[in-house]
């Protein structure tokens, strides 16, 4: 699972296209509302490297949540999984605690790819940083830490 297929990585928006500067400089970044599917799946692709930010957690949130298109949740939750940081996986467990059946689905499929398409110490990393949110503050992000820690262990 790549979230940005090879034959389009070349038109990948980033922080030097017209998309990005037109959004960015106007605050649509800041806006999610009303953007198209794609527009907002660039914008959680954008913010993942800020998670732990505060606000970007904010806007992050409300996009692994979004109740308008699931490839937004899939494409949010593995930028902020490629990111391989502690509070991108805290921000993807927080969104899986208060998620429905449906986006749970789409937040799995997100890990599942991410399992899938890297080498074993990713796996590793991902059991880690699992086991150090089963004593997080917040009971439900604790519970869901150790739910998905079981859901993503290998087979041995």
């Amino acid at each position: 699972f790549r979230p940005w297929p090879a034959r389009l990585a070349s038109r990948r928006p980033g922080p030097d296209s017209f998309f990005w500067r037109k959004h960015h400089e106007s605050g649509r970044l800041c806006d999610m509302d009303g953007n198209l599917w794609q527009e907002r799946a660039v914008i959680g692709e954008a913010l993942s490297s800020r998670a732990g930010d505060s606000d970007a957690d904010r806007r992050l949130l409300t996009l692994l949540l979004d109740p308008d298109d699931t490839a937004v949740i899939v494409r949010t939750t593995a930028a902020l999984l490629q990111q391989r940081s502690a509070p991108a996986l805290r921000l993807v467990v927080v969104a899986a605690s208060r998620a429905d059946e449906n986006q749970n689905d789409w937040i799995g499929e997100a890990l599942d790819g991410f399992l899938d398409g890297t080498p074993r110490n990713d796996a590793e990393w991902l059991q880690r940083e699992l086991g150090s949110l089963h004593t997080d503050p917040d009971p439900a992000v604790a519970r869901t830490a150790r739910t998905l820690s079981e859901w993503s262990t290998p087979p041995r």
